[in-house]
C-alpha cells in the first residue's frame, strides 16, 4: 500500500472519530454513514446493491423501504449511497427495543410494525437487544437455533395496507430480511407490487423456522409479477439462506 493510501486512510479514521460517522471514500465524492453505536455493521456493504441499481437499471432511488430493519444500518447505507432525504426512508421493526433505538438515532420514518400477509396482532419472538443475535427475532419459532428469547404481542400489517393508507406512489428499493417470513411479506404486496421497482430479499433453502416457506416459492411469485433476478448468492452456514436482488423488467437497461 502506497504512502498516499496510508495517509488517506489515517485521515479518514481520524475524521470518523471526530464526527461520529463512517466515511466511504471513492473516486467521486465521500459518502458519510451514520452508524448506530450498537450496530454490528455500518451498512457500507449495501453499496454493492446500490452498484447493481446503477449498473443494470434506470432507477434513480429517492426512497427506501426496509422491512426487518434491526438497527437500520442497511437503510442508512443505501440512503447515504444515493444521498436520499432521511424522511424518505421507511423502516419497519417490530422488536420494541430495536425500534426505540432507530427512532432515537435516525430521522427516518420508523414504524413498530410486523409486516406480513395479514392485518392484526401476532406473537413475536424477541431476542434481547444485548445479544449479538437480536437480528434473528421473528414472528416464527426457530427450529435449529438455541438462544434466549421472549415473546411479545405486536401489531402486524401488509405492505398493501400501508401503501394504501399512506398514499405511497412508488417504492424505489424494498429490502426484506424477516427470518422465515419473506413469502408472507411478498404475499401482502399482491395488489401493489407494480409500485415497487426493485426488491432485495433474504430467503431460506432449508427449514429453519416453523411453518416457513422456501426461496423457490418467493422466486415463482416474483417471476409471476415480472421481476427479473439480477443477483443471487448463498449465505449462512452451508448456504441455507440466500440474498437475491430483483428488478421490475420495465426498469432494466
Amino acid at each position: 500500500m502506497g504512502i498516499t493510501k496510508l495517509l488517506t486512510r489515517s485521515i479518514v479514521k481520524f475524521t470518523e472519530k471526530l464526527i461520529h460517522c463512517q466515511i466511504d471514500v471513492n473516486k467521486h465524492k465521500p459518502i458519510f454513514y451514520r452508524k448506530h453505536p450498537k450496530a454490528v455493521s455500518s451498512g457500507k456493504s449495501i453499496r454493492f446493491y446500490g452498484n447493481l441499481i446503477k449498473e443494470f437499471t434506470t432507477i434513480k432511488p429517492t426512497n427506501i423501504f426496509e422491512v426487518g430493519a434491526i438497527l437500520a444500518q442497511d437503510a442508512e447505507g443505501f440512503r447515504a449511497y444515493f444521498h436520499i432525504d432521511p424522511k424518505s426512508v421507511y423502516c419497519f421493526e417490530p422488536h420494541p427495543d430495536l425500534y426505540d433505538e432507530i427512532y432515537k438515532f435516525y430521522d427516518f420514518k420508523t414504524y413498530k410494525l410486523g409486516i406480513s400477509n395479514k392485518v392484526g396482532t401476532s406473537e413475536f419472538q424477541t431476542v434481547p437487544l444485548t445479544s449479538d443475535n437480536n437480528g434473528i427475532s421473528s414472528l416464527r419459532s426457530s427450529i435449529n437455533h438455541n438462544f434466549e428469547c421472549n415473546t411479545t404481542t405486536i401489531e402486524t400489517t401488509t405492505l398493501d395496507e400501508f401503501i394504501a393508507i399512506n398514499k405511497i406512489d412508488f417504492i424505489d428499493f424494498l429490502k426484506i430480511d424477516v427470518q422465515g417470513l419473506t413469502f408472507e411479506v411478498l404475499q401482502g404486496l399482491k395488489n401493489s407490487h407494480k409500485k415497487v421497482k426493485s426488491i432485495q430479499i433474504e430467503a431460506e433453502h432449508k427449514l429453519m423456522w416453523k411453518g416457513q416457506h422456501k426461496f423457490e416459492e418467493c422466486y415463482d411469485l416474483l417471476k409471476s409479477w415480472s421481476y427479473k433476478l439480477i443477483r443471487f448468492t448463498r449465505t449462512g452456514v452451508s448456504g441455507v439462506q440466500s440474498d437475491s436482488s430483483w428488478v421490475k423488467e420495465l426498469y432494466l437497461k
